[in-house]
C-alpha cells in the first residue's frame, strides 16, 4: 500500500514514475527513481538497497504493502540481482510475499520473469514454496496455473508436514467442496492452455476421498495424462516385464509340476524365487506410498498376495521335503487356478476394453456376496433335513456312515451336503420320478424355492448390477490406472534417485504433437513440431522454404541448407502422417531426393525418387516385422507411438451415462416448471395491482381511479413477464 501518511506526494511519485519509467526515459536518474519509489511504498531505512533487521528488502516491502504494478517494476528493474532474489530470515523471498499479500496477478507475473529459477523454487523454513502459500491465502485459479507453468516442480513439493500446495486452502474463507471445484478448474485452466501435468498430482489425488477422486476421474485432462504416463518406456517395460512373469509362473504351475512330484529342481526354484521377488516388489512399493486399506480394496492386490502366499508354499514345502504332509495335490491346483486368474488382471493392466469387462466381473461378484450366503444357508438347511429324513425304505444306511445302494446319499452328512448343492448349481432335482413321501414334498419345496424363485431373483439381480456398474466400471478402470501409475513413479523415483515427494530432478516430458501431412505444410500443427527441438525446425525450414525466419541472413542460410538424407527421412517418419509414407506421396518423394516444397519434381528425378521411396518403404516394413518381436521384449520400446496409443489407451472422453441424462433431463424440465410458477406469481401480482385499482373505484375513490396509462402499464409489465419467461425458459 503506498505510504498514507504522504497521499499527496505519494501521488506525485507515482505520476513522475510514470513519466520518468525505465521503459519511456532511458536517461533519468537513478537514484531519483528509486527515492521516489522508497517514498511511495513508505521505506523505512536510510537506503532503497538497505536490508532491514529481519532481512526483508524493499521489494519484500513493496510486495506485502500491495505496491502499484509501477512500483514493483520499477524495483525489479533498477534494483541489483543480489538484493531481487534475497531472503528475510525465514528463507522467504519477494514472491512468498506477494503470494501471502495476495497481490494481484500482474506482480506475481513480473516477479515470475525477473526473479532467478533458485528464488522462484524457494523453500521457507517450514519447507513451503510460493504455491503452498498462494493455495493457501486463496488466490485465483489464473494466479496458481501461473506459477505452476513457471515453475511446475512446485506442485509436487511437501511441506514438513508432508502436505502438497495443493492440499492447502483457508478453512476460514472456504469449504472443502469449494476446494474442490477450484482444483478442479485448476486442471481444466491447465488444460486449456496446453499445460503438463504436474508430478504429484497423482500422489494428491489419491489421497482424497472415493466421491472427490471420481469427479477428478471425469476430467479429460488427468485421463491424458494417465494415458501418456501408461507408455512411457519404464512403465510399459514394468507391466510387460510382470506379464512374462505371470506367463513363466502358469507355464511352470501348469506344464511341468505334476502331483506326484516330491521336490522341483534348483533351476526351477530360482525362477520362482524371482517371480516371487518381482511380484512382491508391487505391493510393497504401494504400501509405501498409501495407506493398507486402500491396497486392500484393490482386488488386483489381494490376488497378488495370495498369489505370493501361494508360490512361497510351494518354494517351502518342495524344498524341505514336505510334500507328504501338506498334501501337495490340493497347493498345486490352486497355484495352477490362482496363476491363471491373475493374468486376466495382468492383462487389464494395460487394455481397457478387458480391463473394464474385469471391473464390472468384480462389481457384480461382490454384489452378490448377499445373495450367495442366502443360497448358502438355504442350501445348508435342506441338506440336514435331507439327512435327518433318511434314505427311502429301500436302502439301508449303516453306522459307519456307508449305505447299500446309489440313493442312500441322505445317510451320509457330507453327502447330504453335497448332493444339495449339486441340485442347486445343476437344477437335477431328486424324489420327482415318483412319490416318495415327505421326501418328495421337501424336494418340491427345494425346487420351488432354488429353481423358481431365488433363479430368477438372481438373473434379475445380475442385469440390474451389471446395468449400474457397466458405466461404474470406466471410473474404476482409470482410478485402478491412477493407482498403477502412482506406484510406477514411486519406483522409477526409488530407482533413478527421484524423489516424488519433494519433486526435485523431476523432468516434465513433453507430448510430440499429431503427425501432419507435408503435403499441406501450413498445418497448425508445424509450429507444434518445431517447439520439439533443433533438428525439426531446421528440416521444416528447409522444406517449407522459410529464408526469413531470423533477422540475420547467415542464419536464414543455415536454416535452408539441405539436411542428409537419413535426417530428413527420420523428421519425415516421426512427423508425416502414415498415408503419406504407405501411398509414396509427393512429398514423401520430395524428402527421399532432398528437394523442397516449391521445386518442380518431374523427369529422371522423379523416376528416382519414386523407386528410392518404395525401397525406403520396404525398409520400413522390415524394421515393423523386426521391432514387433522386440516391443514385446523391451515392454513396447521400439513400436510406434500410434501402435502403443492404440493399444493402451483409455477412453479420454467423458460421456454422460444414462442415467446422467435422465438427472439432466429431469433438472431440465424442473427449471420449465419453475420459469412456469415465476410466470404466474408475476401475472397474479398484476391482476392484484388491478383489482385494487378497482376496490378504489368501487369505493369512490377518484384519485385513484385508473387511467389509459394504468392500463398501458399494465399491459406492458405483462408483455415483459412474458418476454423474459420465454427467454430463460
Amino acid at each position: 500500500m503506498i505510504n498514507p501518511n504522504k497521499d499527496e506526494k505519494s501521488m506525485e511519485v507515482l505520476t513522475w514514475l510514470k513519466e520518468n519509467h525505465p521503459s519511456r526515459n532511458k536517461n533519468a536518474d537513478l537514484e531519483q527513481k528509486l527515492d521516489a519509489t522508497n517514498s511511495a511504498i513508505g521505506w523505512d531505512e536510510n537506503s532503497i538497497h538497505a536490508i532491514d533487521k529481519f532481512g526483508n528488502t524493499s521489494l519484500h516491502a513493496a510486495c506485502t504493502r500491495d505496491a502499484p504494478v509501477i512500483i514493483v517494476q520499477t524495483l525489479l528493474e533498477c534494483l541489483d540481482e543480489e538484493t531481487i532474489n534475497a531472503k528475510d530470515l525465514n528463507d522467504q523471498t519477494s514472491l512468498h510475499y506477494a503470494c501471502w499479500s495476495q497481490a494481484s496477478g500482474s506482480v506475481i507475473e513480473l516477479l515470475l520473469e525477473k526473479l532467478s529459477v533458485e528464488c522462484i523454487n524457494t523453500r521457507d523454513k517450514d519447507r513451503e514454496n510460493a504455491l503452498h502459500y498462494a493455495f493457501a491465502y486463496d488466490l485465483s485459479v489464473e494466479i496458481i496455473c501461473l506459477i505452476i507453468r513457471n515453475a511446475p516442480d512446485q506442485a509436487s513439493v511437501q511441506n514438513l508436514n508432508r502436505i502438497l500446495p495443493c492440499e492447502l486452502y483457508n478453512k476460514e474463507i472456504t469449504d472443502h467442496k469449494s476446494h474442490i471445484k477450484k482444483l478442479s478448474r485448476v486442471h481444466q485452466n491447465m488444460e486449456k492452455n496446453g499445460q503438463q501435468y504436474y508430478p504429484g498430482l497423482f500422489k494428491h489425488l489419491l489421497r482424497l476421498p472415493n466421491a472427490d477422486m471420481a469427479d477428478f476421474m471425469n476430467l479429460s485432462y488427468l485421463r491424458r495424462a494417465l494415458n501418456r504416463e501408461i507408455i512411457k518406456p519404464f512403465t510399459m517395460f514394468a507391466l510387460f516385464l510382470d506379464g512374462i512373469a505371470q506367463l513363466v509362473i502358469i507355464y511352470l504351475f501348469s506344464f511341468h509340476l505334476k502331483v506326484d512330484d516330491t521336490a522341483i529342481s534348483l533351476p526351477i526354484t530360482i525362477i520362482l524365487a524371482f517371480c516371487f521377488l518381482e511380484l512382491l516388489s508391487l505391493p510393497m512399493i504401494q504400501l509405501t506410498s498409501g495407506p493398507l486399506y486402500v491396497m486392500l480394496r484393490d482386488p488386483s492386490r489381494l490376488i497378488d498376495i495370495f498369489q505370493l502366499f501361494v508360490i512361497g508354499a510351494v518354494l517351502f514345502i518342495y524344498n524341505t521335503g514336505s510334500v507328504e504332509d501338506y498334501n501337495g495335490g490340493v497347493l498345486l491346483i490352486t497355484s495352477i487356478g490362482i496363476s491363471w486368474f491373475r493374468l486376466i488382471f495382468v492383462a487389464g493392466n494395460l487394455f481397457y476394453s478387458l480391463a473394464t469387462f474385469v471391473a464390472a466381473f468384480v462389481a457384480i461378484t461382490y454384489n452378490l456376496i448377499p445373495f450367495a450366503f442366502v443360497v448358502a444357508v438355504i442350501t445348508s438347511s435342506f441338506a440336514h433335513m435331507y439327512h435327518a429324513l433318511g434314505p427311502p425304505d429301500n436302502i439301508t444306511c449303516h453306522d459307519d456312515g456307508e449305505y447299500s445302494s446309489e440313493g442312500g446319499w441322505m445317510c451320509s452328512l457330507p453327502d447330504s451336503y453335497f448332493r444339495s448343492f449339486a441340485m442347486t448349481l445343476g437344477g437335477e432335482w431328486e424324489f420327482f420320478d415318483q412319490w416318495e413321501g415327505l421326501l418328495s414334498v421337501v424336494s418340491l419345496i427345494f425346487a420351488l424355492l432354488m429353481g423358481i424363485i431365488l433363479l430368477n431373483m438372481l438373473i434379475a439381480l445380475i442385469s440390474d448390477i451389471f446395468t449400474r456398474t457397466k458405466s461404474e466400471s470406466e471410473l474404476v478402470f482409470w482410478v485402478h490406472r491412477l493407482r498403477l501409475v502412482d506406484q510406477f513413479e514411486s519406483i522409477r523415483g526409488a530407482t533413478f534417485c527421484v524423489n516424488p515427494g519433494t519433486g526435485e530432478n523431476v523432468k516434465m516430458e513433453k507430448d510430440l504433437p499429431p503427425r501432419i501431412s507435408f503435403n499441406n505444410w501450413w498445418n497448425e500443427n508445424r509450429e507444434g513440431w518445431k517447439n520439439q527441438g533443433e533438428k525439426y525446425r531446421q528440416v521444416l525450414n528447409w522444406f517449407c522454404n522459410i529464408s526469413n525466419v531470423n533477422t540475420s541472413s547467415r542464419a536464414g542460410a543455415e536454416n535452408l541448407t539441405t539436411p542428409n538424407f537419413f535426417l530428413r527421412i527420420s523428421v519425415f517418419s516421426e512427423m508425416s502422417t502414415w498415408g503419406d509414407i504407405i501411398f509414396l506421396s509427393k512429398a514423401f518423394r520430395k524428402f527421399v531426393v532432398g528437394v523442397d516444397y516449391t521445386e518442380p519434381l518431374s523427369g529422371t528425378p522423379n523416376v528416382v525418387a519414386w523407386i528410392v521411396a518404395a525401397l525406403v518403404l520396404v525398409a520400413f516394413g522390415l524394421k515393423f516385422v523386426i521391432t514387433l518381436p522386440l516391443g514385446l521384449v523391451t515392454g513396447g520400446y521400439f513400436w510406434e507411438r500410434e501402435i502403443k496409443e492404440f493399444l493402451f489407451f483409455g477412453k479420454e472422453d467423458v460421456t454422460q451415462s444414462a442415467f446422467e441424462e435422465s438427472v439432466t433431463s429431469l433438472k431440465a424440465q424442473v427449471k420449465y416448471q419453475k420459469c412456469q410458477l415465476d410466470d404466474i406469481k408475476a401475472q397474479n401480482e398484476s391482476i392484484m395491482q388491478v383489482l385494487v385499482a378497482l376496490q378504489a373505484i368501487v369505493n369512490g375513490n377518484n384519485s385513484d381511479t385508473p387511467t389509459p396509462t394504468t392500463a398501458q402499464k399494465y399491459r406492458r409489465k405483462q408483455l415483459s413477464s412474458e418476454s423474459l419467461t420465454e427467454l430463460s425458459c
